[in-house]
């Protein structure tokens, strides 16, 4: 219901903003505002989306090239890549790292590296012994996972979909309808639903996390903390931590059930492929070692959201203001920590 009434809101403002689109006498004043406004946004996001785009043709190639070595047609290599990047990968991932880095102000990652590194080895020197409140990582778990559920199911739903539209006309061209379910599914199970899942759950959880702890940091509650001689990191960071880890684990399995049905539900309905032909595709052609490959990613995002939201809650400076800059800069350092991390595990794994 809220997300409905969400959208609701924003179409409303959308036609609002299509009325005062409509040319008055502060015409040209409005331009003004937009060129400044074209500088400023392109100046923070340049940065960020030449290092998404560059890792994200290097993953495609990645995923695509020994395939096409194996069966002798590298002739295909750039097209594969290319096309996937150029149709769907490139805009969904520069769209996304753009709604976080407009919202920013200069991140310095440089800076900030440091930082999270520390905070890293606090969190592992906290688990020995593992002492932990589970009533905070049940609390959390819950919490998180009730958060995020429909966003995750909704987005691998059209995750699936999508590479089915993208690949079924192709395999129904050349007559191997056999492989519509496994080109569908072998992108969304390595690729496609770890980053976009780690991406919704970062915007959603992530963000969220990082503006409970700025709240905290900045109304002395973890100096409070300390006072009574208890340590954050092992009482509020720890549990956030291991939460957001095993959540978005778990979200990404569902997301994979989800996205390998969205798959089998376009192309019945919209590419008249029959269901058995999709389900045999998955299980003939699909290796348990595909669905490991998204988990075990799955861990690695998870821990990367969760040190940067933490991070950048417990360090915030500059009261509420402080906060809305922290909540930004989190989302930004998770997002080039995913595709960093996408790319160097791509790369060691294959």
């Amino acid at each position: 219901m809220t997300l409905l009434r969400d959208i609701g809101g924003i179409l409303v403002l959308a036609l609002h903003v299509l009325r005062a689109l409509v040319p008055t006498r502060k015409t040209w004043f409005d331009l003004r505002e937009t060129v400044k406004n074209l500088h400023k946004m392109g100046n923070r996001s340049v940065p960020i989306v030449v290092l998404t785009a560059f890792f994200a043709g290097g993953l495609m190639m990645l995923q695509s090239g020994p395939f096409v070595k194996k069966f002798g047609a590298t002739g295909l290599a750039g097209w594969g890549s290319g096309y996937a990047v150029l149709r769907e990968i490139g805009p969904i991932l520069i769209a996304l790292m753009f709604s976080g880095r407009v919202g920013a102000s200069a991140l310095r990652i440089s800076q900030e590296v440091g930082g999270i590194v520390v905070l890293t080895a606090q969190v592992l020197r906290a688990l020995v012994p593992p002492r932990i409140d589970r009533r905070e990582l049940v609390k959390n778990l819950y919490k998180m996972g009730n958060r995020s559920v429909p966003i995750v199911v909704l987005t691998a739903l059209f995750a699936g979909g999508l590479m089915t539209l993208q690949t079924g006309p192709f395999v129904k061209k050349f007559g191997v309808t056999a492989l519509a379910g496994w080109g569908a599914g072998y992108a969304v199970l390595r690729e496609i639903g770890p980053i976009l899942i780690a991406l919704m759950f970062s915007g959603r959880v992530g963000a969220n996390n990082t503006a409970e702890l700025s709240t905290m940091t900045v109304t002395e509650q973890l100096d409070g903390l300390r006072a009574l001689a208890i340590d954050p990191v092992r009482f509020l960071v720890v549990p956030r931590v291991l939460a957001m880890i095993v959540m978005l684990v778990a979200l990404t399995v569902i997301g994979d059930l989800v996205a390998l049905m969205g798959a089998a539900m376009v192309g019945r309905a919209m590419l008249d492929i029959e269901w058995s032909t999709m389900v045999n595709s998955f299980t003939d052609n699909l290796q348990p070692f595909d669905f490991l490959h998204g988990v075990y990613k799955a861990i690695a995002f998870g821990a990367a959201i969760a040190v940067s939201s933490c991070y950048f809650g417990v360090t915030v400076r500059g009261g509420a203001v402080g906060v809305g800059r922290a909540v930004n800069a989190a989302v930004v350092a998770a997002a080039v920590s995913i595709m960093l991390l996408d790319f160097l595990l791509t790369y060691l794994t294959g």
